[in-house]
């Protein structure tokens, strides 16, 4: 009976791993910083819908507006005020 549960637990593993690629469809790559490499990503919604990202960089702070994915725009760059790179 172990063997059986292990595969049966296995197989919907899997499955819901594979379910959860399916049907996506990439709207756009943004790649602003590609020296400095990236840790962290957070979203926001203002109060007039608008989408952001808050982007953590090697170098700082990043807010991108993604409210269109298509169109993607780097607003501003907060500097890391120690400039070392290590957050």
């Amino acid at each position: 009976m172990t063997m059986k549960k292990f595969i049966l637990l296995t197989a919907v593993f899997f499955s819901v791993i594979v379910s959860a690629q399916v049907n996506v469809e990439l709207l756009s790559h943004f790649n602003p910083y590609p020296s400095s490499g990236y840790n962290d990503i957070w979203g926001y919604v203002d109060p007039n819908g608008n989408e952001y990202a808050l982007l953590g960089v090697g170098t700082g702070t990043s807010i991108i507006n993604v409210t269109d994915p298509r169109i993607l725009c780097k607003l501003h760059l907060f500097q890391d005020l120690n400039q070392s790179g290590v957050i």
